[in-house]
């Protein structure tokens, strides 16, 4: 697996392992950390979501987005990966940018793997409805543009 994060998922004890000036970017990160978690559908959607927010705040055109977010892709992997391609990578949406990237980095089923647990999933014994629900809706989230 690869030892990727977003910027805002990194632990207290990670952070001192980034430079500072770094860590307080306005632009969303994926950096490596050896004390962090590797990308996860759950942390890619929390970049999106940062990434869309930037795009927005900054009135970035929609042609420079994808050029944009380059420069916060500080993984070797990500970065490479990017720059092997970057001349078809600039051309893409930022949903289309997000969907290569989770093609790329997270493992091959994982959809079905979400898709399999809310299906499978029961209600707690004393766990209220109200929570339940709240718990499918948060995974179903995470099927979003897929």
């Amino acid at each position: 697996s690869y030892n990727l994060f977003v910027s805002s998922f990194c632990s207290n004890d990670c952070r001192r392992h980034h430079n500072p000036d770094v860590s307080r970017t306005l632009l969303p990160l994926i950096n490596p950390c050896d004390a962090c978690k590797p990308l996860t559908p759950s942390n890619l959607n929390l970049y999106e979501f940062l990434v869309s927010n930037y795009v927005e705040k900054h009135d970035v055109a929609p042609s420079n987005i994808v050029s944009t977010l380059s420069s916060g892709l500080r993984d070797p992997l990500v970065y490479q990966w990017y720059h092997d391609d970057r001349q078809h990578q600039r051309t893409l949406s930022l949903p289309r940018f997000i969907a290569a990237l989770r093609d790329k980095f997270l493992p091959r089923y994982w959809a079905d793997d979400i898709e399999q647990s809310i299906l499978t999933s029961l209600q707690g014994w004393n766990e209220p409805i109200v929570q339940w629900t709240s718990r499918l809706r948060s995974q179903n989230i995470l099927l979003k543009g897929t």
